[in-house]
């Protein structure tokens, strides 16, 4: 088995008042498209949704790890908390690998704290995770469990970071075309 755990923190701030920040944030389906390698797969309700971690590494080793989440709203509009959850809304995944490729559940969270920094700008305290227990592909089998846990580190450190340095880029360019067709 091998286990993946990435996390990134970063502070940005988006010409926005917070409660129109936090609007603008706490839809799941509007800010997916702006995380790669995450997309929709379902939803479950107005609140639980099913998202997947998409991922070819080294260009040989699939990796596909589907996440159940529940977006938590804050009426206050300064904590908005994305956070696993266990749901019969959705199939099971069991995991399996195979000779290049690997499937297995896996924990997705995403926590936004929203301040005021001005008027019109709020600076958001983003951090986003992502873990998961996959079966070793069958093409890595006899690769040293040490060499295979560094390789793996490094790999989930670097994608997780560019996710969070990609969203960041993503969300705010959009931000603006969003809030210019808002009612």
């Amino acid at each position: 088995m091998i286990d993946v755990f990435g996390a990134a923190e970063r502070s940005f701030t988006i010409p926005a008042p917070r409660a129109v920040a936090y609007e603008f944030y706490s839809s799941l389906p509007r800010i997916v498209p702006f995380l790669p390698r995450i997309e929709m797969v379902g939803k479950g309700s107005e609140t639980i949704y099913r998202v997947a971690y998409r991922s070819l590494e080294l260009n040989a080793y699939s990796v596909f790890i589907p996440c159940d989440l529940e977006v938590q709203i804050d009426e206050t509009c300064r904590l908005l908390r994305i956070d696993h959850v266990d749901t019969t809304l959705f199939p099971k995944v069991e995991a399996h690998a195979s000779l290049t490729s690997a499937v297995a559940q896996g924990k997705f969270r995403i926590r936004s704290h929203f301040y005021d920094d001005g008027p019109h700008q709020t600076r958001i305290e983003y951090s986003l995770g992502l873990s998961s227990t996959l079966p070793k592909p069958l093409g890595l089998l006899f690769v040293p469990a040490s060499f295979m846990s560094n390789l793996v580190e490094r790999i989930v450190n670097m994608r997780i970071n560019e996710i969070v340095d990609e969203f960041i880029h993503r969300s705010t360019a959009a931000y603006p075309a969003w809030a210019s067709s808002r009612p």
